[in-house]
């Protein structure tokens, strides 16, 4: 059992971290870019566009105003006069990251000019104008003034956090301002802690059309000058752990050589190959008879290993050498796969160009259920629950068995790839539609409304802020995760309808209950992916289900809440908490019903002439 609990421990660990982790992989030893949005590392040398060098897409490219304003060197950019460097459209995959996080960092190396720029002068700014903003980082004097719009502050980020007096001095000098998911502010300097402040409420409410600059406002008011050596913008809090790193790592740490660029960019290309196309096609066309039990002439095509160890013929690839691969051969003339259909002329190219590239891998071994269907591994962001996970959820989330009525209104979920909560078979009909309305309605009336209210709000007054901060703490718990300003509105407008028509508040509680027990993020699994990882609030979501079934829990939620998820230690922690949860043995048992398929043994009718003493008992008794 200890040796199990262990396996699975690694398991999780693995499924969070997934592959682009860079923080603990052996080839990013220098700076932490987990949460990585934009990175600007100023090494053009010369032009009129800063490039974004994060590697997650869209690149939000900026435009300098006028070349005449700056001074390039190899690794830096100096603002000699008011300029504009700003990003051509709205800065929205930084925004739709942060207000999915509800957490940011903003770092910068960076000279300034002088101790007399003031307004603040606009060093990094999301912005629209000098009264408008989503977040900026700015000099005041002597000192930095960070300004963050969230629900606790105002449309201009008032309050500010501010570094002390005098800290702000005309040499190179690492600055970070974070603030986490719970709203608390810090400033850095030089990896120091030097200053702590609050950005209260959430992000939802920062503006989709706001642009990126540097070094100036968007309408050019707040000009900044002096050297720009490194920006970067993350989707979560920077711990002081990482914020030494990056400081340690020093100001051309995110640098990289025209050929270093060139090499990343070609690594990329061949993994994104294998990852979109050869793995596909091996799963589809050759694992049939290469797999590790066929090993059809001694090759297993599944792992990297056997498949350059070739079968009784020899290697079945040389890597670099398509003319010299036995398979690739085999594959051109059409000799292979027998019996089935043969390549597409588009397959056959990638499969060569694949061999020819070095025959790169990313994964230790190709599953062939995550491509049967020509999906990519990893790309499911989107799961409904299954019947007994929606059970498990409305039994953690509001305390009402409806096991009964689940099992009986809802269609049942149908095994694929031996398992039942496999995501592409988790479709939704009218059926379902029907019954997770009449559900709802049956799980409100058997809810005492009143008490479950109270566990968010203690008043029971329709009093705008109260009664939205009311919904918004209600929603966060049965969606697991925080609500936008939209959702909020629509949640508001149920109330408003009901009480309109004559309804008391408890009333409209039950009525913005059952909507939200309809909503798809109580339906679903969701993941709004950009940056290649999950938000906090959707990686509570992930450990919850995979280990328990059912949704997180308050301490869960806190931590996703209080940035603690970005710590894969505290990660850690968390999930060997969960496995001591009881809920872990019961989603262990489900696992095994349906990996072993045992369910089976309840119909089960054996030839009675070979199997003359088989009964039911015996079928309980093996299961």
């Amino acid at each position: 059992m200890v040796l199990l609990r262990l396996d699975l421990l690694l398991i999780v660990s693995v499924l969070l971290t997934g592959t682009n982790s860079a923080a603990f992989s052996q080839d990013a030893v220098k700076r932490d870019s987990r949460g990585v949005i934009v990175l600007y590392d100023f090494t053009e040398g010369r032009g009129t566009t800063v490039h974004d060098r994060s590697g997650v897409g869209p690149e939000l490219d900026l435009t300098i105003s006028k070349v005449n304003g700056v001074n390039w060197s190899s690794n830096s950019l100096t603002v000699t006069s008011s300029i504009g460097i700003v990003s051509k459209g709205p800065a929205r995959k930084i925004i739709d990251a942060v207000r999915r996080s509800n957490a940011v960092t903003v770092e910068a190396w960076l000279k300034p000019a002088n101790t007399k720029q003031d307004g603040p002068a606009r060093i990094v700014s999301i912005s629209k104008d000098i009264s408008g903003r989503n977040v900026t980082l700015g000099q005041d004097g002597d000192l930095f003034d960070i300004r963050l719009r969230a629900s606790g502050t105002s449309t201009n980020g008032i309050p500010s956090t501010g570094s002390p007096k005098k800290s702000l001095r005309t040499q190179l000098t690492h600055v970070v301002y974070t603030r986490d998911a719970a709203g608390a502010t810090t400033v850095y300097l030089d990896g120091k802690q030097v200053a702590r402040g609050r950005a209260a409420g959430n992000v939802s409410n920062w503006d989709t059309s706001h642009r990126l600059s540097l070094a100036n406002e968007v309408t050019g008011d707040r000009p900044w000058l002096g050297e720009l050596h490194l920006v970067a913008i993350f989707d979560r809090a920077l711990t002081a752990a990482d914020v030494q790193r990056n400081f340690s790592a020093g100001s051309t740490a995110g640098s990289q050589s025209a050929e270093e660029r060139a090499a990343e960019m070609r690594l990329a290309s061949q993994r994104n190959l294998f990852d979109l196309q050869i793995a596909p096609l091996f799963a589809q066309h050759c694992l049939e008879c290469h797999d590790p039990a066929i090993r059809k002439g001694g090759l297993d095509l599944m792992r990297k290993t056997t498949t350059l160890a070739g079968g009784e013929s020899g290697p079945a690839i040389v890597p670099g050498k398509s003319a010299l691969s036995p398979l690739w051969t085999l594959v051109a003339s059409n000799e292979m796969p027998k019996d089935r259909a043969k390549l597409s002329d588009e397959e056959k190219a990638a499969l060569r160009k694949w061999i020819d590239e070095g025959a790169t891998w990313t994964t230790a071994a190709i599953d062939p259920a995550n491509y049967k269907h020509g999906g990519r591994a990893g790309d499911v962001l989107v799961q409904r629950l299954t019947v007994p996970e929606y059970i498990e959820t409305v039994r953690s989330a509001v305390g009402v068995d409806i096991s009964a009525e689940a099992r009986r209104l809802l269609p049942r979920d149908l095994r694929a790839d031996g398992f039942s909560n496999t995501a592409y078979n988790l479709s939704v009909d009218l059926k379902h539609v029907e019954a997770y309305g009449n559900l709802a309605e049956i799980i409100v009336s058997r809810m005492d409304v009143p008490t479950f209210a109270r566990r968010f709000s203690k008043t029971r007054k329709f009093n705008d802020d109260k009664f939205r901060d009311f919904i918004g703490a209600m929603g966060k718990w049965l969606l697991r995760g925080p609500l936008d300003e939209r959702d909020r509105n629509l949640y508001s407008g149920v109330a408003t309808t009901t009480v309109s028509s004559g309804g008391t508040y408890d009333d409209a509680v039950g009525f913005i209950i059952e909507a939200m027990l309809q909503s798809p993020r109580f339906i679903y699994r969701i993941e709004n992916q950009r940056s290649g990882s999950p938000s906090p609030f959707e990686l509570a979501s992930r450990l919850s289900y995979i280990l328990w079934g059912g949704p997180p829990d308050a301490e869960l939620l806190q931590a996703a809440e209080s940035g603690q998820l970005a710590d894969r230690s505290r990660v850690e922690n968390q999930v060997r908490r969960m496995l001591n949860d009881p809920r872990t043995v019961q989603r262990s048992r489900q696992f095994i019903s349906e990996w072993l398929n045992l369910g089976r043994l309840a119909n089960m009718q054996p030839d009675r002439r070979k199997f003359p003493t088989w009964d039911a008992a015996l079928a309980t008794d093996m299961r």
